[in-house]
């Protein structure tokens, strides 16, 4: 049920090596940066390779943080609230019943009173939500909510061509789901939303980044991409 944990020991991995460059770089720059210690919760409905790509996509937020960005599979508590919002398979999904709106207006939505989890969904084209989306002219790959109780991802599966796709669609939805919004400066931003703008996360990225986190100022420790 909780895909993530299958996982747990490949992030494990990378964590111990961001742990190693962490303490190399604590004797250049003793003050903590940390911004954030997320959960994520992947649907069950995502395949094996799916779920490959959207850890790869975890993994490399983390590493160009250097660890200052965490996500470890969640609690338990956590998977039970997943299963109370996701009624038997993702074309039912009453997550979208919630009060969105209203939860969207607390003003830190990662503040230690707001769920630190966030999960992962996967829907098709053939969603409500979608079909809305396309009525206005809308070609959504996916789209990312932020609120203090609920926070998710929603992967339009069938519109993912290929695995680079799904990965940097994933890399600029978990830009959204840290504060990020979408912009065109830069065709390798991976906040660029005109596909195939968006490639890699770049220095002004993460810079912008460690700014919505309250760290303006401090250098990134990840080089980024140019």
């Amino acid at each position: 049920m909780q895909k993530l944990g299958k996982y747990a020991t490949t992030i494990a991995l990378v964590m111990s090596f961001i742990g190693v460059i962490g303490a190399s770089e604590a004797q250049q720059a003793p003050e903590k940066t940390h911004l954030l210690s997320t959960n994520a919760l992947i649907a069950d409905d995502f395949s094996g390779i799916e779920d490959t790509i959207i850890v790869k996509a975890f993994v490399g937020w983390m590493v160009e943080t250097r660890g200052d960005i965490t996500i470890s599979p969640p609690e338990s508590r956590d998977q039970l609230y997943y299963d109370i919002l996701i009624k038997g398979d993702s074309a039912n999904m009453n997550i979208f019943e919630m009060d969105l709106m209203g939860d969207a207006r607390i003003p830190d939505p990662w503040s230690k009173n707001c769920r630190n989890t966030f999960y992962v969904i996967r829907i098709t084209s053939s969603h409500p939500v979608i079909q809305e989306f396309d009525s206005q002219n809308r070609h959504v790959m996916a789209f990312t909510f932020v609120g203090c109780a609920y926070k998710f991802i929603a992967v339009v599966a069938d519109r993912m061509g290929s695995e680079e796709v799904l990965y940097t669609t994933m890399l600029h939805e978990l830009g959204h789901m840290w504060g990020l919004l979408d912009n065109k400066e830069g065709e390798n931003s991976i906040m660029n939303g005109s596909w195939p703008g968006s490639k890699c996360i770049t220095k002004k990225d993460l810079r912008q980044t460690y700014e919505i986190r309250g760290k303006k100022g401090k250098e990134p420790k990840g080089a980024g991409c140019k």
